[in-house]
């Protein structure tokens, strides 16, 4: 179930249990990035979260008081886990909506989104699913 062309996600409760944070997803080998977004939980409401023009944007989990958010990073769409270069980041939930790099098109779609903070937490705390087979 979708609001657009693209699927959806990696869906989780917010803590309040009337919204869902999920992945708008891509549609694979078609242009555009996963964003984060959030829906009320009958669907009429719905805003963006975080998005960045050079990363996939998924699995998102709010924290138990709503007061942040953790989700993944990856460089390539993570149908392809072999090396997406996944990592782990966390933004405020007052920060949202939020667009995390300088793109100029992302800033045209959503023209009051902020820029931060965000905390990474590097290599090491990627997904146990996001290494590589190969033992990278």
């Amino acid at each position: 179930m979708s609001e657009t062309e693209r699927y959806n996600c990696t869906p989780d409760w917010h803590p309040d249990s009337s919204q869902i944070v999920y992945a708008r997803g891509i549609i694979p080998n078609s242009a555009g990035r996963a964003e984060l977004w959030v829906a009320s939980g009958d669907g009429r409401e719905r805003r963006l979260l975080y998005a960045e023009e050079t990363r996939h944007i998924y699995g998102a989990c709010t924290s138990p008081d709503g007061r942040y958010l953790l989700f993944t990073r990856s460089i390539e769409d993570l149908g392809k886990v072999d090396n997406a270069q996944t990592t782990m980041a966390i933004i405020r939930w007052a920060d949202a909506p939020m667009v995390g790099d300088r793109s100029e098109a992302l800033r045209k779609r959503f023209p009051d989104a902020g820029r931060g903070p965000r905390l990474d937490l590097g290599p090491g705390w990627e997904p146990h699913w996001a290494r590589t087979v190969s033992g990278q």
